[in-house]
């Protein structure tokens, strides 16, 4: 997790998450990025950040195509076709589970990073955490929607031109899914 953490490129760090996803589950790595985030430095902080991406659902399926590939023919490949969709609905199954089982955490980090964007002045936590944020107050309960309103003033007014640009692009894209 350290390494997923310290590495600066937001592409790379997919590298280090999806082991940590296979080998341990999506609740102890969102939980360690959690603690970095809460209790890291500011490089911890911004490096947590851009690591989430990597670490929300879908479920990582196994490479069914890989799998099948040496002896795939037009017979093997509607059987291999047939069992990928097995294995879709089966992965559809357990992420409706995961996400429900996952809520509470999700709900955290997402107020975690809220109130680490409007109380931290850190330039690269805030161009960090800008991504991972929902913005829409309707997503969040009561007690929140004064901190998104304040974490979008914060962002639309901020002298930091890629984080104008960027909140003004989650909001668009938030208000046209």
């Amino acid at each position: 997790m350290r390494l997923a953490v310290y590495e600066a490129n937001p592409s790379f760090n997919r590298s280090f998450i999806e082991p940590c996803l296979r080998a341990f589950g999506y609740r102890p790595v969102l939980e360690a990025l959690l603690d970095y985030l809460k209790y890291g430095t500011n490089r911890e902080k911004a490096g947590a950040a851009r690591a989430l991406y990597w670490a929300q659902l879908p479920l990582l399926l196994p490479s069914w195509y890989d799998r099948e590939r040496p002896g795939l023919n037009q017979e093997t490949f509607e059987q291999a076709l047939q069992a990928f969709h097995e294995e879709v609905a089966t992965a559809q199954q357990a992420f409706d589970q995961l996400w429900q089982e996952l809520a509470d955490l999700r709900t955290e980090i997402a107020l975690a990073l809220l109130k680490e964007f409007v109380e931290n002045a850190d330039l690269d936590v805030r161009r960090s955490i800008l991504p991972q944020l929902a913005l829409r107050p309707g997503q969040y309960s009561a007690e929140w929607e004064p901190l998104v309103l304040t974490t979008i003033r914060l962002a639309r007014t901020h002298e930091d031109t890629y984080i104008r640009h960027r909140v003004e692009l989650q909001l668009q894209a938030e208000d046209n899914p």
